[in-house]
């Protein structure tokens, strides 16, 4: 099931890249042939199922009966230029990027063609004469300070700080040869993944950096990071066996986050950490809430036992509502800390340090118990039907207790379980564990709602949903704030009619403006919440401004 969605990521990787992509097998014919082939060679994708490899470049060196097998491991997991042949004999310089790995025992070759001949001839040098990595080819360190200096220069740049994850295991478990090939590979799936003037760098033992000049939106480079991300999903080949790590990547944009070479690394540092402490195999944008010192970090820990007793942690509360009449359905509870001499401090100053740290789940219990405990004050004036959604941390739904603790806090408050709706991240979707899983479905089962937060942003594949007891998803607001700019968004169409499928409720986040409810009520989107209809407020205020009114 798995190595099934991984193949059809990987062909909607391939039919998106504008280069060329083809997979031929170890006799050298031709498998996989995308628009980018087609388009770089002349061939059909019909008539490219009749060509051998070496019909579009032929790569063999010194003897020329050498087995075709034998060039392509010999070159495989690494890049070099070349010449493509299209089907009128014109000869074209490109960059050519190849790969080996093995789908159910077969070897098979893929190999990204991109054209250069645009901007150098076949017998110009590169315009700039780089530092390279010995092993991958790519530029080095040296090599990416000088480029990421002069693109800081020339206005903005994008940077992907990327890092292997479980590369280590690789060269523990199967030696440093295998270590290198897996590098050479990487490097290889990473330059098919960037536009032909970016830069690919190997920075370290396994990190990487990616420069992406010119790049000035967070979109814009959330979608090179999606790609890398995909392209190191696929199985690496290391001799006989498959070997699966992925990668970890840090986005961070300047001069948008910062505007000197270090600091705009340390920000892409600091971002592809918080990836990895998410469950790795993901991007981050970076957030200056990462920023946070270490000290202060600690000092939030130290003080939780503290704030606890002197009741320093506070809700508030954002109401949701039903878009046609504009009628109060629920409430999402938001932590907030009263702290002593920092003031009133948001979720994203505090809450990252108590959730990584030895109180996650006391902190997840107390935001739960604080909840409920309202909404049944509540129930009585919101009616029946009103619900509180709280947010569930992936630590929490680990530890194996979360459906039991809560189901027997619901019966000590007498409050009903369909008054109440879990938030999981797609952190606990991606992870997959048996034992959130199993949870989770014992709360669907007794009546508590389950819903998808943030949905849309990440990776967590579609099939997936299906293992999971939801009850609804929230659209994030990134996809409602788009309806500003465009009548129809599609990713906000693709969701409702997703959910649709699935039986699930939707309601939308980030609702700001008359016009984006307007149009996510013509969309067929139910419920929302936002600004439009109100900001987060302690309970008294939540309660004079909607319960009086319902009441």
């Amino acid at each position: 099931m798995i190595q099934s969605q991984i193949r059809l990521r990987f062909r909607r990787l391939a039919e998106s890249l504008p280069d060329a992509v083809v997979i031929v097998d170890k006799a050298g014919r031709v498998l996989f042939w995308n628009a980018g082939a087609e388009a770089l060679f002349g061939h059909r994708t019909k008539e490219a199922r009749a060509l051998h490899f070496l019909d579009l470049a032929d790569l063999r060196e010194g003897e020329a009966d050498e087995p075709f097998a034998t060039v392509m491991d010999r070159l495989a997991g690494a890049w070099r230029r070349t010449e493509a042949r299209t089907r009128g004999g014109e000869r074209r310089l490109v960059e050519l990027s190849l790969a080996r790995w093995q789908a159910d025992g077969v070897p098979l070759y893929g190999a990204i063609f991109r054209e250069v001949s645009h901007c150098c001839s076949a017998d110009a040098e590169p315009p700039l004469a780089l530092s390279r990595d010995a092993l991958t080819g790519l530029a080095d360190r040296a090599a990416m300070r000088r480029l990421l200096e002069e693109a800081l220069a020339q206005g903005e740049v994008g940077v992907l700080l990327v890092d292997l994850d479980g590369f280590k295991l690789v060269n523990d478990t199967l030696g440093h040869a295998a270590g290198d090939a897996v590098l050479r590979e990487a490097a290889a799936r990473l330059l098919g993944a960037v536009r032909l003037q970016d830069c690919a760098a190997r920075i370290g033992a396994d990190e990487f950096v990616v420069l992406l000049p010119g790049c000035c939106e967070a979109e814009h480079g959330a979608a090179v990071a999606a790609r890398v991300v995909a392209a190191m999903e696929m199985p690496f080949s290391v001799g006989e066996r498959l070997v699966h790590i992925g990668a970890s990547v840090g986005l961070a944009l300047a001069p948008l986050h910062a505007g000197a070479a270090d600091e705009i690394l340390r920000c892409a540092d600091l971002a592809v950490r918080k990836a990895k402490t998410g469950g790795r195999h993901r991007y981050r944008l970076y957030d200056p809430s990462l920023r946070i010192p270490v000290a202060e970090r600690q000092r939030f820990v130290h003080e939780f036992h503290r704030a606890l007793e002197n009741e320093e942690f506070v809700l508030h509360y954002q109401p949701q509502l039903r878009l046609r009449d504009r009628r109060l359905v629920g409430a999402e509870a938001l932590i907030r800390w009263n702290h002593p001499t920092l003031g009133l401090l948001p979720p994203g100053a505090f809450l990252p340090a108590l959730l990584s740290g030895p109180h996650a789940v006391a902190m997840s219990d107390w935001v739960l118990d604080a909840a409920c405990r309202q909404a049944v004050t509540w129930l009585e004036r919101a009616g029946p039907e009103f619900r509180m959604g709280v947010n569930a941390c992936l630590t929490r739904l680990r530890s194996g207790d979360i459906a039991d603790t809560t189901l027997e806090l619901l019966a000590r408050l007498g409050l009903p379980a369909r008054n109440l709706e879990l938030e999981i991240t797609e952190d606990a979707v991606l992870s997959r564990e048996e034992a959130s899983l199993a949870a989770l479905r014992q709360l669907r089962q007794a009546g508590v709602g389950i819903a998808f937060d943030d949905f849309g942003t990440g990776y967590a594949s579609l099939s997936l949903l299906e293992d999971f007891p939801l009850t609804r998803v929230k659209i994030d607001r990134s996809f409602v704030q788009k309806l500003s700019k465009a009548p129809d968004v599609p990713v906000v169409r693709a969701i409702l009619q997703l959910a649709a499928g699935f039986g699930l409720e939707v309601i939308a986040e980030g609702v700001e403006t008359q016009d984006q409810l307007e149009r996510l009520r013509l969309m067929g989107c139910a419920e929302g919440q936002g600004y439009l209809f109100g900001r987060p407020v302690p309970a008294r205020d939540f309660a004079d401004a909607w319960l009086r009114t319902r009441a």
